[in-house]
């Protein structure tokens, strides 16, 4: 059985502080996606790759707050880059960082949102039918966790299920930014 490229990307979540140059602070959270590995086991990013996406997420960031400006980006890049630089320059190791808030890393699932064909990740909240034999078939909204050797969906309440038992999945939401979509749900 052959494994697809795909279940071997991962993601990164981070949360972070970006100040501008009057020393106001706003709160940053992103994914990096394209994360590799690296021969020592590390896991990374290319630093081209890096600031591509923080860019994008940066320029969102700045509509919403026009006191930041595009030298607030580069100073938060080298920041960044001086926090995690590794002996080559092109190479970002995100596994050994310096950051105060915490830094997941996420891996994909090789399966992918049925509406949108997005590929699903590690802490995604979904929507997803399930059949039971009595009942038919039901939809339910679980998180997609990494548990004994598997990708599954966990309900609210800790009930765990392979992934590959669901049908019809479709991404809602994740974990970090959306968390209330799992409150009350069975």
């Amino acid at each position: 059985m052959s494994i697809n490229n795909d279940r071997l990307k991962f993601r990164v979540y981070f949360t972070e502080t970006i100040s501008d140059k009057e020393d106001n602070e706003y709160q940053f959270n992103f994914y990096l996606y394209n994360i590799s590995l690296c021969e020592n086991g590390d896991i990374g990013i290319w630093i081209d790759d890096l600031k591509k996406q923080i860019k994008i997420y940066f320029d969102n960031l700045k509509n919403n707050n026009p006191k930041l400006t595009a030298d607030d980006l580069e100073d938060f890049i080298a920041n960044f880059h001086a926090d995690n630089a590794t002996e080559t320059e092109e190479w970002l190791n995100i596994t050994n960082t310096n950051f105060v808030y915490p830094i997941y890393i996420e891996q994909c699932t090789d399966s992918k949102d049925n509406e949108l064909k997005k590929l699903i990740y590690e802490s995604d909240i979904v929507k997803a039918d399930i059949d039971f034999n009595l009942a038919g078939r039901i939809n339910l909204i679980r998180e997609v966790i990494f548990h004994q050797s598997a990708f599954c969906l966990k309900s609210s309440n800790g009930e765990i299920l392979e992934l590959n038992k669901y049908h019809n999945i479709r991404i809602i939401g994740n974990i970090h930014d959306n968390p209330e979509l799992l409150e009350g749900k069975k």
